[in-house]
């Protein structure tokens, strides 16, 4: 690059950060950035002092803070992005670049970008390219990459600043279907059953972690580094993330487990300070368990699958058998989201597990949602055992209305499904693990449904027992007993004992005093706590796994003569 050409440079560098836009170095000729891997941690400023005065260098533009920029690689994407954006109006207002390829930069400001969203592919039918709106860069005219100049076909810095606002809905035909809403998502929308890594993410990480860099002196891996039967380390990271969404486990134990045993990508991503590498990784991390989640979210399946599992989960029920029923269905919404499908198969210890259901429960509440046709069964030919899945199919019209939030106040049922009452929204700070910590406090074998109904009536001030019956629905003596079962963990308090109510007619007193009971000082969350069984999903592992080496041993066969030696001594 010559002299002249580095000025021009320092030039447009200065008139793009008058315009409000983040510059930092590249290296002469090409895209990689002159401060390394650390540009993302760097300030651009800190990044120009560590560059000699005047040195030959290109220009990178960082993405974010409302700076977009639309990459058309292609000419199908540049006559398909010009065609959409001039029916916005806003394609003779924007700086525009071209690429060395023949592709084009469009340059934008654009709010309300979701959450976590970094950048991604452009919609299939728009051709390639890319939409980069956050912890990215483009090159800039007038950098040259292959002795290739940038070139602006229109405009420049100096129009940034006056174009026209554009909200993130205005750009939602430029990503696949689904993709603009999933990534506000920053958690699973429905809550998955917890369950063990397994021997193919054990075996996945273990190649990641023997995966070599380039040379030794280099911290770079090289690119498209096959592993298994990924084609490079980052899809088999992001592998690793996805199966281990999909087995119920949360953020923090992904990160602790790549902690422990960091495969390659996450292993290599190296600041310039050593103090910035923890930070780098983290960065890296959430970035690909957000764009995971995103991929996986995304399905038109899963979205309704979502919606209906918020439906139902905000549904209440009147009760215990209608709680049943509502648990198990959404247990099985969960497990048909975790395959992205309405047909699946669950056995009844994973129902209940999820649901905080006994087995025998779970059979009477499966039964009547079969009764009512919302769901279908396929059972075996043999017994069913607990670790023995059925195949449920959930009806596509019933999983329909949930998703358009019609169901009724007390009940999941198709009769009062078809009447169309809206459902209550969830009040504002609800959050998903305060609802998971109550379906384990709330289960039979803790604290009951019962004492749920109970507990949902008392407060600060302290009400008589037969005031708190009345509103749950209960017995005086059932709501006695709930009371003492809440008070045993510490969610009800008795404070006093009032005056002997009068019998009408004889005016004599009853012999049993007045209870008044208000709110204990324990939470539901960290009652939850305490009762969550750390070694429950390890023990649930063990005995599946033990279940089908004996049916492996024994074979279907050996299952079917079984059967039919028992059908024929019953006929005897």
């Amino acid at each position: 690059m010559s002299k002249r050409a580095a000025v021009d440079v320092y030039a447009q560098r200065d008139a793009w950060q008058q315009a409000g836009a983040v510059v930092i170095p590249l290296r002469a000729d090409s895209k990689t950035p002159a401060a390394g891997r650390s540009w993302l941690t760097t300030p651009s400023a800190a990044q120009w002092q560590t560059l000699p005065a005047g040195k030959a260098c290109n220009l990178g533009i960082v993405c974010g803070a409302g700076h977009a920029v639309i990459d058309a690689d292609n000419a199908e994407a540049v006559r398909n992005v010009d065609a959409q954006l001039a029916g916005l109006g806003i394609l003779d207002q924007m700086p525009i670049e071209r690429t060395p390829n023949g592709g084009r930069h469009y340059h934008a400001k654009l709010v309300e970008v979701p959450h976590g969203f970094n950048y991604a592919l452009l919609a299939r039918q728009l051709g390639a390219g890319e939409l980069r709106a956050a912890n990215c860069y483009v090159v800039a005219a007038p950098s040259t990459v292959a002795g290739r100049p940038y070139v602006f076909e229109q405009g420049g810095p100096h129009t940034l600043p006056a174009l026209r606002v554009m909200a993130w809905r205005d750009f939602d035909w430029l990503l696949p279907a689904g993709a603009a809403a999933v990534d506000r998502v920053q958690v699973p929308p429905v809550r998955l059953l917890e369950r063990s890594a397994g021997g193919a993410v054990e075996a996945l990480l273990d190649k990641l972690g023997h995966a070599q860099a380039r040379t030794r002196r280099s911290d770079r891996l090289e690119r498209g580094q096959a592993v298994g039967k990924y084609a490079s380390t980052s899809q088999a990271e992001a592998a690793v993330i996805a199966i281990l969404i999909l087995r119920g486990w949360p953020f923090d134990a992904i990160a602790d487990l790549f902690q422990q045993a960091p495969p390659a990508h996450y292993r290599l991503r190296r600041a310039a300070d050593a103090s910035a590498d923890a930070v780098l990784r983290a960065a890296y991390l959430r970035a690909t368990y957000a764009n995971v989640l995103a991929e996986l979210a995304g399905n038109a399946t899963r979205q309704q699958l979502a919606l209906a599992w918020r439906t139902v989960e905000q549904a209440g029920a009147a009760g215990e058998g209608a709680e049943a029923e509502r648990r198990v269905l959404l247990a099985m919404l969960a497990h048909a989201w975790q395959v992205d499908a309405l047909t699946f198969c669950a056995s009844r210890r994973d129902l209940a597990l999820h649901a905080q259901l006994s087995g025998q429960v779970v059979d009477a509440a499966r039964q009547r949602l079969h009764a009512a046709r919302l769901i279908k069964v396929r059972r075996p030919r043999a017994e069913a055992a607990i670790w023995q899945g059925l195949r449920y199919t959930l009806d596509a019209d019933f999983v329909a209305g949930l998703a358009a939030g019609l169901i009724s106040a007390h009940s999941c049922h198709r009769s009062q499904l078809i009447e169309g009452v809206l459902s209550a929204a969830v009040p504002p700070g609800n959050d998903r693990r305060t609802l998971a910590a109550a379906a384990v406090v709330w289960a039979r074998q803790h604290c009951g449904p019962a004492s749920k109904n109970i507990y949902m009536g008392l407060g600060s001030a302290a009400q008589p027992v037969r005031t708190l019956a009345a509103a749950a629905g209960l017995s005086v003596g059932r709501a006695e007993r709930a009371l003492l079962r809440l008070a045993s963990h510490g969610l009800a308090v008795q404070v006093a004992e009032g005056a002997p109510p009068v019998r009408s007619g004889a005016g004599r007193p009853a012999c049993k005093l007045v209870a008044y009971w208000l709110r204990g000082p324990v939470d539901v969350a960290e009652l939850a706590s305490r009762l969550a069984d750390v070694g429950a999903v390890d023990r649930v592992e063990a005995e599946r796994d033990a279940w089908r080496q004996q049916s492996f041993r024994f074979g279907r066969g050996a299952t079917s003569r079984h059967s039919r030696q028992r059908r024929k001594r019953a006929q005897r």
